[in-house]
C-alpha cells in the first residue's frame, strides 16, 4: 500500500510538468513569459563536453546532462545518444537503464521553478507508470557558481526525483520584446472599449430597434461631447497669439495735433 502511494504521488509530481502556461513559450531550453517579460534559461548548465554532471547518493550514481544528451560512454547501452541520464544501482550488477527516452530540451515554469522532466519509453514493472525522472531548478543566488543537481528521492527503480539550486535558474529582463505596463494597460483599455461598444449596440439593436449612429450607446452624449471638444478648441486657438490676425502694418495714420483739438472742440459745442 505504501508503495503503491509513492508511485502515485511521485506520478503526480512528474505528470505535472506536462501542463504549460499559455503564456509560457519553451524552446531550447528555456521559457520565456511574455506577461512577465522575464525568461529563464538553463542554456549555461549544458555540457558538450568533459564530464557530465554526477549524482552520488547511497543506492545510485547518476550521470545526468541538462537539455543535451549525456556524455558518459561506459553505460554499455547501444542508443546511449538518446539518454539524458543514466544511473546504476550501486552494490549491483544490475545497470539501471534509467532513461531509455528522448531528453527533453522544454523545461515547464511551475510555481516559480523550472521543472525538466526525462521521460523513458519503458514501462515500471506491472505499473501502467514510465520510468521517468525530474529535476526542480530552484533560483538560489546565495550559491556559488552553478551549484550541483542533488538526489531527493525515488521509488521502485521507476520514479527519480532531482533538486537543483542554482542561480542559472533565476529569471532574468526580456530586452526588445512584447509589451512593456503601458502596453498591457492600452491593450486592457481597447478591449474593455471594444466590449462596451459591441454590447451596446446589440442592447441598442434588440431593445430599442435602433438604427444607424443611434444604434451607439449614449449617442447624444457623445454627439454633444465632440461639439464641446471642437468648440473649446477654436477658443483656445482664438486666444493664441499666433493665431490671431494681425493688422498690416503703415494702415493707420495720426492725425495731426490742430485737427484733433478742433474735434474735441466740437464735441465740447455740441453738448
Amino acid at each position: 500500500m505504501r508503495r503503491s502511494l509513492w508511485v502515485i504521488f511521485l506520478g503526480a509530481i512528474i505528470a505535472c510538468t506536462t501542463v504549460v502556461n499559455a503564456e509560457d513559450t519553451n524552446l531550447d531550453c528555456q521559457v520565456k513569459n511574455v506577461t512577465s517579460q522575464q525568461i529563464y534559461d538553463l542554456r549555461p548548465l549544458i555540457r558538450e563536453s568533459g564530464a557530465d554532471w554526477e549524482v552520488v547518493s547511497q543506492n545510485y550514481t547518476f550521470h545526468l546532462n541538462v537539455c543535451h544528451k549525456i556524455l558518459y560512454d561506459k553505460t554499455g547501452l547501444s542508443n546511449v545518444d538518446s539518454f539524458g541520464i543514466w544511473g546504476k544501482r550501486e552494490g549491483g550488477n544490475e545497470n539501471l537503464k534509467v532513461f531509455s527516452g528522448k531528453f527533453s530540451k522544454e523545461p515547464q515554469l511551475i510555481e516559480g521553478a523550472l521543472h525538466l522532466k526525462y521521460e523513458s519509453d519503458d514501462h515500471c514493472g506491472t505499473n501502467d507508470y514510465k520510468r521517468s525522472a525530474l529535476i526542480v531548478f530552484t533560483c538560489d543566488q546565495t550559491v556559488d557558481g552553478s551549484g550541483a543537481p542533488r538526489f531527493v528521492t525515488s521509488f521502485n527503480d521507476c520514479a527519480f526525483w532531482f533538486e537543483w539550486r542554482t542561480p542559472v535558474a533565476c529569471p532574468s529582463k526580456i530586452k526588445g520584446e512584447g509589451m512593456g505596463s503601458w502596453g498591457v494597460f492600452f491593450t486592457i483599455s481597447g478591449i474593455a472599449l471594444a466590449a462596451y461598444l459591441i454590447g451596446g449596440i446589440a442592447y441598442n439593436r434588440i431593445v430599442y430597434r435602433a438604427a444607424g449612429l443611434n444604434q451607439i450607446p449614449n449617442w447624444e452624449f457623445w454627439r454633444n461631447s465632440g461639439e464641446y471638444i471642437k468648440d473649446m478648441v477654436l477658443i483656445i486657438f482664438a486666444q493664441c497669439p499666433m493665431t490671431r490676425p494681425r493688422r498690416p502694418q503703415g494702415s493707420y495714420m495720426n492725425l495731426p495735433r490742430d485737427e484733433e483739438n478742433i474735434l474735441i472742440d466740437d464735441d465740447f459745442e455740441e453738448h
